[in-house]
């Protein structure tokens, strides 16, 4: 398959279900640095990822990747919602997936992806492969990362926290504060099916202090997951951080990071003091 210059859309059969994806490939190269992916969120579009909530354009022409901005198929209620850790989330009376159909077809996506590499590596060539994704579309990374992560060479994890009624519910024991969510416990933990991914990468997650979505937690529930899921150990050092008025004044961001973890090259969480439930922390040009 040919892949015009800029920006767009293309269909991949998977499963005897066609799926829809759009790539954006930066102008007058004879070879790319990469494949990265771009997750929307929940109810988004391919088209949303690539153009409002990540930019794709700016860094594929500024670093010469290819981007790719797939979407997410519909569920059983109509909304576009990426298959991630069946079972693992909640969304509310009112917004409780049929998880039968979840647990059935949990894979779907994983394929689709993999699929997808193949294909656009047969005919745009590719040394590495990166995904980012924000809030439901970070679930879909994350479950990636625990899945498949031969695939990948390194994860952006953005508007979204590890362990929650929305993503890893249940894959841990000993989880302190996380054992429960709004005063609902979670699940019997089963470690034998634990995260533990096989390939070591770098992992970024960010999040925003005025994110009301994930309670707070975002933080605390970044460094369990480095612990638990990458082996990483002993405490975080901070990596980077806006001077001290700044975050006073409400402005800013702060950066932790594990480095020397036993299944990831390091991962970083990075929190911006001024940012809600947003993808916004990709313009990262925006910020002191």
């Amino acid at each position: 398959m040919a892949y015009a210059e800029g920006l767009s859309t293309h269909t991949l059969q998977v499963h005897s279900e066609s799926r829809t994806y759009l790539t954006y490939v930066p102008a007058n190269r004879s070879e790319y640095t990469a494949l990265f992916f771009f997750l929307h969120g929940m109810g988004g579009t391919g088209t949303q990822a690539c153009n409002t909530q990540f930019e794709a354009s700016f860094g594929s022409e500024e670093y010469g990747y290819v981007a790719v901005c797939p979407q997410a198929s519909e569920d059983l209620q109509g909304r576009r919602a990426w298959h991630a850790f069946p079972g693992g989330s909640y969304y509310g009376p009112a917004y409780r997936y049929d998880y039968a159909e979840f647990s059935e077809h949990s894979d779907k996506d994983l394929d689709f992806f993999e699929s997808l590499i193949t294909t656009l590596n047969a005919s745009l060539g590719f040394p590495r492969v990166f995904m980012a994704g924000f809030s439901r579309g970070a679930s879909m990374v994350y479950h990636m990362h625990c899945a498949r992560p031969h695939l990948l060479d390194g994860i952006v994890a953005i508007g979204n926290q590890w362990y929650d009624p929305y993503v890893g519910w249940g894959h841990f024991a000993d989880w302190g504060e996380h054992a429960t969510y709004g005063g609902r416990a979670g699940p019997t933990p089963d470690e034998s099916t634990a995260c533990q991914p096989s390939k070591p990468i770098p992992v970024w997650v960010a999040s925003g202090a005025q994110d009301g979505f994930y309670k707070g937690w975002q933080r605390s529930a970044w460094d369990v997951y480095a612990k638990r899921a990458m082996g990483c150990a002993g405490a975080p050092f901070t990596a980077w951080s806006s001077p001290l008025a700044t975050l006073q004044s409400g402005q800013g961001l702060r950066c932790l990071q594990h480095d020397g973890c036993a299944r990831a090259v390091r991962t970083r969480y990075c929190e911006y003091e001024q940012l809600g439930h947003s993808p916004r922390p990709w313009r990262w040009h925006n910020y002191d």
